[in-house]
């Protein structure tokens, strides 16, 4: 199950439409879907009957009287009785695009001002769809998923120096890096391929780039950009990498390892 959830101090607005919009410690609104009421089945004991309430059944009969979970609170569907806790299901939690967060590449990334969210991005140049971690995690840079916060050196974001534009690491991740247009926002958030570790210039270290190390010969796939793919090959007794595209209206097979129509 994925946990898509406020982390704090959570508020809960009973919209115009009859819709619920939950409100995380930021003010960001997480809508709830069209609830789909389940039914008594002779087994369960309790049944959701909305996102925050729940009625009794009597074998597959269904007693009309609901009961409110109570205030942060949300049902949950269980197997021999649906419950009350704190962690709303899929079901009654959907996502919201961010504004705010440009997609750099396709993947999962940090939010570079809250730690307990993270965003999916399905194309680039597009605008992400952003998650939350359940009580108590924050997103990990290292596993790009959600983990127990132990100590607050678990919470990383980005801070940008103000002044000249640059590139910044995302804590001590190599993988996901930031860029600052010189004021104390990064302007994007960017992530290195499978493979790839972000480097900076010798001559600099105000900008770098994502440097991918070959392990063998061969074409591989490019995690950022499905149309495109790394060709590995050996030059000077080394192996070094090109970064090809695929023509137009193709992407590239992981397991023929070429380009093939979509």
């Amino acid at each position: 199950m994925q946990w898509h959830l406020a982390i704090t101090c959570i508020a809960i607005v009973l919209l115009c439409d009859g819709t619920v919009s939950l409100l995380g410690s930021n003010g960001t609104a997480l809508n709830t879907r069209a609830f789909v009421k389940k039914t008594c089945d002779g087994v369960k004991t309790y049944i959701c009957d909305s996102c925050t309430s729940r009625r009794p059944c009597i074998g597959t009969q269904e007693i009309e009287q609901s009961f409110s979970c109570g205030t942060g609170l949300f049902c949950i569907e269980g197997t021999a009785s649906d419950r009350c806790g704190p962690t709303p299901s899929d079901e009654c939690v959907t996502t919201t695009e961010s504004s705010s967060f440009t997609c750099s590449s396709t993947g999962v990334f940090p939010d570079p001002n809250n730690c307990y969210n993270y965003h999916v991005c399905l194309a680039s140049s597009e605008s992400s769809t952003v998650y939350r971690c359940p009580p108590g995690y924050v997103f990990d840079i290292v596993t790009s998923s959600c983990i127990r916060q132990q100590t607050t050196a678990n919470c990383v974001t980005v801070t940008c120096p103000v002044g000249s534009p640059r590139y910044v690491l995302y804590g001590t991740s190599r993988v996901y890096y930031a860029l600052c247009n010189g004021v104390t926002l990064p302007t994007q958030v960017l992530r290195c391929p499978n493979g790839a570790l972000f480097t900076f210039f010798s001559s600099t270290s105000l900008f770098g780039e994502c440097v991918y190390t070959c392990t063998s010969q061969g074409n591989y796939a490019n995690s950022n950009n499905p149309s495109s793919y790394f060709q590995c090959y050996i030059s000077n007794g080394r192996l070094v990498y090109n970064e090809l595209d695929c023509p137009t209206g193709t992407v590239f097979n992981q397991t023929l390892r070429y380009c093939t129509r979509q």
